[in-house]
């Protein structure tokens, strides 16, 4: 993701400006957001049936099958809004940390 927005925003690669390291973590958070939403899903319907003891494959059929396959990323934007700013704030802090690091023992 940082190399597509170091491409957009034509940023130095060693040195890419706070934008672009925002961007590349929200669309980060996007595909975080896009691939575990689906297993967030099921989850909370295993959960609120427990009495069925329905397993995830036949969660998933009855979701598939009663709802259709758009199902499976109902509430993406409020999702997304949760996920987001958890990987920002993740990744802008991982990308000091390796500053700081490299500083201490100029590796």
């Amino acid at each position: 993701a940082k190399e597509m927005m170091i491409a957009i925003t034509k940023d130095d690669p060693k040195n890419p400006g706070m934008f672009t390291r925002m961007g590349a973590a929200a669309s980060g958070g996007f595909f975080a957001a896009f691939l575990s939403l689906p297993f967030d899903l099921l989850k909370s319907r295993m959960q609120n049936a427990r009495s069925t003891g329905a397993g995830l494959s036949e969660t998933a059929l009855n979701v598939l099958r009663k709802e259709g396959p758009l199902a499976f990323w109902t509430g993406f934007g409020a999702y997304y809004t949760r996920c987001a700013p958890h990987a920002m704030i993740i990744l802008l802090t991982l990308d000091e940390f390796k500053k700081l690091y490299s500083f201490a023992f100029k590796a």
